[in-house]
């Protein structure tokens, strides 16, 4: 994702240049099509997760133990809406000369970004509640990187 805001960010800039030169960079159509590029590379790797989720769920089914994957099914539709609203953006070639729709395109990348850092939020979720199972099961606690050490009898 940050790659594809890099390409707009640079694509602003080209339209600066263009704005104060009177003509039109070359590099403005290379820009949109690796920002194409990059958003196939992107969807593909969401259509990914999505089937790592649908086959976990065939295999495990509802099992109570591995936690909801509820929020992460939420998440991922929120991200496959905003992909499809960037989609339509890019679908019309001439977005690298306006304004507007960079700045569109733009915001709609921010939204999918914060809404992608809730995935490993989900998955961070899940090995805490698993943890705590874990140490309510055994007696004794496991810590996860980026969380407190398991309290310790002196």
């Amino acid at each position: 994702m940050g790659e594809l805001r890099s390409i707009v960010s640079r694509v602003r800039r080209q339209t600066d240049l263009s704005d104060r030169v009177g003509k039109v960079p070359l590099d403005s159509w290379r820009l949109r099509e690796d920002f194409r590029q990059r958003y196939l590379v992107l969807r593909d790797a969401l259509k990914g997760y999505r089937a790592q989720l649908e086959e976990y769920e065939r295999e495990h089914g509802a099992d109570p133990d591995s936690g909801s994957r509820q929020p992460e099914w939420e998440t991922v539709g929120v991200l496959e809406r905003e992909l499809d609203h960037i989609r339509k953006l890019n679908d019309d070639d001439d977005w690298v000369f306006n304004e507007l729709k960079v700045d569109d395109l733009d915001t709609a990348l921010a939204g999918l970004h914060t809404e992608a850092l809730r995935l490993p939020f989900h998955l961070q979720q899940r090995l805490h509640q698993f943890a705590g199972e874990v140490e309510a099961s055994t007696g004794f606690g496991l810590a996860w990187p980026g969380s407190p050490a398991p309290w310790q009898p002196s």
